[in-house]
């Protein structure tokens, strides 16, 4: 689950210094840093990317985690669960990242040895889309897979 969380999050990682589209407000930059919500969740196929092989929606539990970059490259999440019949917290941490708005590619570091990488596909005042490497071949077609993630604040 902690695998799952982490690909996640470093889906979720991103920052663009465009305007964002869905405001006409021209004051608002997009920006990574803020807190985020996980809206859904899809793996695409390695072969083509552009198959959705599955789609997933958090529950209304799930739906109180948060996905947090701050201004100081840190990573904070708190992701919630139901376990035996209660909304409780499932996991808590805080890790670094590093976001590239150049190349649109955000690193989430799980430890000094571990790194996750994803690419920034739109970053809005209010959206964050993010694709990374699926952890595995899901559809067992011999290719990784691919993970996007879809974010709010």
């Amino acid at each position: 689950m902690k695998k799952i969380l982490l690909t996640t999050l470093a889906i979720g990682l991103f920052v663009s210094c465009r305007k964002d589209d869905d405001n006409n407000n021209n004051n608002d930059i997009a920006s990574i840093v803020g807190t985020w919500k996980a809206v859904k969740k899809e793996v695409i196929s390695g072969k083509d990317m552009k198959k959705i092989l599955e789609t997933e929606l958090p529950n209304d539990c799930q739906k109180n985690s948060t996905f947090e970059f701050t201004t100081d490259n840190k990573y904070n999440v708190v992701s919630y669960d139901n376990f035996a019949g209660k909304c409780v917290i499932e996991d808590q941490f805080s890790i670094s990242y590093s976001y590239n708005s150049t190349i649109k590619k955000l690193t989430v570091k799980h430890s000094s040895s571990e790194a996750y990488e994803g690419t920034v596909e739109q970053l809005t005042t209010t959206k964050l889309q993010v694709m990374g490497e699926y952890l595995g071949d899901y559809d067992k077609d011999g290719t990784n897979d691919y993970e996007r993630t879809y974010y709010e604040k």
